[in-house]
């Protein structure tokens, strides 16, 4: 909790012995600082691959690394050139992986009523945190540095001090909190799921990522975040540990991490602060955050904060905190889609493999311009009387000819490029986009030779989507388990709470979240294949020719088309359910108003009686109902409670049951004969026709009702 600091500031501890640690903090910290020093070898070995696959996808790719430091080679030709094949690669993608979110099925752990129940409200909730935390708009920021790294990371956890809802009121006030300082701010926690750099984080790479025994996250946090969250330990941090934000980063290379940082966040910014003006609380330092599993050498678990390393204070050391994370898990999801083994994880990326056809592509490129410019087109023809500045028109490669007299003399022809060259430089440029499995059909091309209709190039796609899928179904199944742990710790961690959700009705509800009702038995499972960018149009097609060939059921019925249209996904088709939302919530209406009103009077007489059987109100037919949204309401109502009603052996539920079933035939009725008389209007069937059906059918013989 936050307390108010009074007086002086606090300042960081600069004598050259610092506070010791009690055993148990300086266990933990030797423990942290073997494991982060064992990881920096393979840090060392990525971390500069890393940072050169930033600055080409950022467009810097006249580079070189000094085995430290990133810097720009010095441009000796006029002609130098360079063209970024590798972020349209990337955007390529991201465009991909992003087109379509994943579905997930909320399955329960047992077959327990309060498990059914707890499913019922993890699908609310599920759609609830994929929208506060822009789950499926993360996926970019995974690919980005899958491409760069070969993998990627997902961090899902509980944040104590997400937002703050008031301020504790004086003592003498009724909501008044003993624990809080008058004035001191009241926070509300939320369950959170966001993208962590690769960089920030230390594993123990010969293990299985989906088992990790221990992760560090290594971040700089500034001192004064750490005066709010750890107001008693954080100030025993010393000096020699401050630092200033990038000061390990030539200025090219903060330009190039200032250009990634508006990549993946287009509205960032970074800027280098002077460290002259800057007070000690602003002052960053580094802090790595152990989470360690429960096993036979760890019964309990870890999780431990410290800040520094070399004299790094431990700020926070307690068992894994599993009430607050259920699944026992570390709190990291790992998307390593395609490696072969787990030992060469972060190794040859996408953008590591890209990068020598970008160096081709750029050295064939300026070859070309410099030919260009020598062979023939540099050549210039001036009368010597001119008495031209040659250092103004000279381009250090042209060749300048002085003639004598009044006539201009034929310009010689030029050696032209081969266009053998030019097709070379073609295959270049597709061997990239092979590397990154793009053909031209997926960036919106006809490709050369290929088809031409619409559906043509569509099958085409769809066949270019499929390459996708090894990586894509790796990638739901890390969306999967990054979902599950989300709901797990915000099941364990919300308190009574009212959330806005969507509703059934394309509309904005409140749903009532109540931690005793349920537990934490759930499963999340991601349907195989639901992300893959399959063509919508094909899609679209090939729904509307079942449902004409009547495979999906009777395409007159009000259930079947209400489903067509959901699952076409058209533009708009919100706002146009959302015109219905009045006649879809009063047929709701029609039995839920009838149930409560007669459970009401049973409880204040005690007992069902025939007087109360006689004043249930049972719902008539409307003339201004929509049968269409009745028929479907009134349908998923006896689907959901016909039997629950009958088995409750209540004469009055059981008579509200019946005449459910008997308000939905009137519904039926009366769509039928509608859409008979339009039929006639519109010659589709023939009165006579429709006659002549009726007499045979009631002239065929009536079973004997005795037999």
């Amino acid at each position: 909790m936050v307390r108010e600091h009074k007086g002086k500031a606090p300042t960081p501890v600069t004598s050259s012995s610092p506070q010791q640690p009690d055993d148990k903090d300086f266990a933990i910290r030797e423990i942290m600082k073997s494991r982060i020093r064992t990881f920096n070898p393979f840090r060392r070995s990525r971390i500069p691959e890393w940072n050169i696959n930033i600055a080409y996808l950022c467009g810097f790719q006249d580079i070189s690394f000094d085995g430290t430091n990133l810097y720009v080679n010095k441009n000796t030709s006029p002609f130098r050139t360079s063209v970024n094949k590798i972020l349209p690669a990337v955007r390529n993608d991201v465009a991909m992986g992003t087109k379509v979110p994943p579905k997930f099925d909320i399955v329960p752990d047992t077959t327990d009523e309060n498990d059914r129940q707890t499913v019922v409200a993890g699908e609310k909730m599920s759609g609830y945190l994929r929208r506060i935390n822009d789950f499926d708009k993360q996926r970019g920021k995974v690919i980005i540095w899958y491409d760069i790294a070969n993998i990627a990371w997902r961090k899902q956890y509980w944040d104590a001090k997400y937002k703050v809802i008031g301020n504790n009121p004086e003592p003498e006030e009724e909501d008044h909190n003993p624990d809080l300082q008058p004035g001191e701010p009241i926070y509300q926690g939320e369950a959170l799921s966001e993208h962590t750099p690769t960089n920030e984080l230390i594993w123990d790479w010969r293990q299985d990522t989906a088992r990790l025994p221990w992760i560090i996250h290594a971040r700089p946090r500034t001192w004064a975040q750490l005066l709010i969250d750890y107001p008693e330990t954080a100030k025993n941090i010393p000096a020699s540990e401050l630092m200033e934000s990038m000061s390990s980063l030539n200025e090219f290379e903060i330009k190039v991490f200032n250009e990634f940082s508006q990549l993946v966040t287009p509205t960032g910014t970074s800027t280098v602060p002077d460290s002259s003006e800057m007070s000690d609380k602003d002052k960053e330092v580094m802090v790595y955050e152990m989470w360690q599993i429960a096993d036979s050498n760890y019964p309990l678990g870890v999780f431990s904060v410290m800040a520094g390393l070399e004299n790094g204070v431990v700020l926070q050391n307690e068992p894994y905190p599993i009430e607050q994370y259920p699944h026992g898990e570390v709190p990291f999801t790992a998307y390593d889609m395609m490696v072969p083994d787990k030992s060469v994880t972060g190794t040859a990326s996408r953008i590591s493999q890209a990068r020598p056809l970008q160096r081709e592509l750029n050295f064939i490129r300026t070859l070309i311009l410099e030919n260009t410019a020598a062979l023939g087109n540099g050549v210039i023809y001036a009368p010597r009387d001119a008495n031209l500045n040659f250092a103004r028109i000279d381009n250090g490669t042209g060749l300048i000819i002085e003639y004598d007299g009044g006539y201009r003399p034929q310009r010689e022809q030029g050696q032209p490029v081969a266009g053998q060259l030019f097709l070379y430089v073609a295959t270049i440029v597709q061997d990239i986009n092979d590397i990154f499995s793009f053909p031209d059909v997926s960036q919106g091309k006809r490709p050369m030779g290929g088809p031409k209709s619409g559906v043509g190039i569509a099958l085409l796609q769809e066949k270019a989507d499929t390459q996708h899928s090894p990586t894509i179904n790796e990638m739901d199944r890390a969306d999967e388990r990054a979902m599950n742990q989300l709901l797990s710790i915000a099941f364990a961690n919300y308190g009574k709470r009212t959330f806005n959700i969507v509703g059934k009705d394309n509309e904005w509800a409140l749903f009532e979240f109540d931690p005793s009702s349920y537990t934490t038995k759930l499963n999340v499972v991601v349907r195989t294949g639901s992300s893959l960018p399959i063509s919508k149009a094909l899609e679209r097609d090939m729904t509307l020719g079942l449902l004409r060939e009547g495979l999906l059921g009777n395409p007159q019925d009000p259930t079947v088309k209400k489903k067509v249209l959901e699952h076409l996904d058209i533009g708009g088709l919100d706002r146009i359910l959302k015109e219905k939302n009045k006649d879809v919530n009063f047929a709701k209406k029609e039995f839920q108003v009838p149930v409560q009103q007669y459970q009401q009077m049973v409880k204040q007489a005690g007992a069902p009686s025939e007087g109360i059987l006689k004043q249930i109100y049972l719902p008539a037919v409307n003339p201004f109902d929509d049968h269409e949204v009745h028929i479907v309401e009134h349908k998923n109502d006896l689907l959901d409670k016909f039997f629950e009603y009958l088995g409750t052996g209540d004469p009055g539920m059981i008579m509200i049951a019946q005449a459910m079933q008997a308000h939905w035939m009137q519904h039926s009725q009366i769509l039928t004969e509608q859409q008979l008389r339009q039929a006639i209007m519109t010659g589709q069937i023939k009165r006579e026709d429709l006659e002549s059906s009726r007499e045979k059918e009631e002239a065929k013989p009536k079973p004997n009702k005795s037999s």
